[in-house]
């Protein structure tokens, strides 16, 4: 059914943004930064399927969250960007920026399709 257009739109997107921005960043940067679809995730599970969420999974979403700061605290005060002729300080915050809204895209499909599951009965 045409219904499923709407997650693939959102993986066509999000992949194409993460992408875009890892042209912008630091690989390690890029992996690391993928990570901030669990707390997307864990959020958008609670707004729209009303999801419960337990102690661990707040504890979790906290320490991707300090995880995340650190790493962008990194990619802006220490990095040498006098070595890395093809980076800029504001181009990696750029990339950053565009890898975590990518995430979040990211994580509203997941969303989406763990709703379309329930509501068609599909089997994996």
């Amino acid at each position: 059914p045409l219904v499923w257009i709407i997650p693939a739109s959102c993986d066509l997107v999000s992949t194409t943004m993460m992408f875009i921005g890892l042209s912008w960043t630091f690989a390690s940067s890029f992996q690391m930064l993928r990570g901030s679809v669990i707390i997307f995730t864990g959020v958008f599970s609670v707004i729209f399927l009303k999801a419960k969420l337990h102690l661990h999974h707040y504890l979790g979403i906290i320490l991707v969250v300090s995880g995340l700061v650190s790493i962008g605290i990194g990619d802006y005060y220490y990095h040498d960007y006098n070595q890395e002729k093809s980076l800029s300080k504001k181009g990696v915050m750029f990339g950053d920026l565009l890898i975590v809204f990518a995430q979040v895209i990211a994580a509203l499909q997941m969303v989406i399709e763990e709703k379309l599951l329930k509501k068609y009965r599909i089997h994996p």
